[in-house]
Parts: structure tokens; sequence; C-alpha cells
């Protein structure tokens, strides 16, 4: 016996659509854009971190060790 096998709804299933059955490109590449973003900032914290850390060594000796004594 021959099962019928329905593509219709496979093709559909997964993405985000409209009630027409259009893909909603919106909400992709609003999600897209969030996470760019996203790894930019962790990306500027990041090499934010290692460019402050010379400077925080730096300010350490300089400023507050020799006021401290």
């Amino acid at each position: 016996m021959t099962q019928t096998h329905d593509t219709r709804r496979d093709v559909h299933q997964g993405f985000r659509r409209y009630h027409d059955g259009s893909i909603d490109f919106d909400f992709y590449r609003a999600q897209a854009t969030a996470l760019r973003n996203r790894a930019m900032q962790e990306a500027f914290r990041h090499a934010g971190a290692q460019l402050r850390t010379p400077f925080k060594r730096w300010w350490m000796r300089l400023v507050l060790l020799p006021g401290g004594r």
C-alpha cells in the first residue's frame, strides 16, 4: 500500500512564515543583526581588556603604590 506524503508541509516546517506562506525574512534579518551586534560588543570588550591591562599595571606602579607607603 502506498502512503501519501505531504511535501508542502515538510517544506514549510522549521521556518517562521507569514500567514500567506512566505518566509518572514525581517525576523531572521533582525536576529542576525542582534547576533552580529552582540559579537562585536564581546570582541571590543575583549580587546579593550587586553589593551587596558598594561596601563592598569603602569597606573598601579606609578600612582597607587608610592602614595600608599
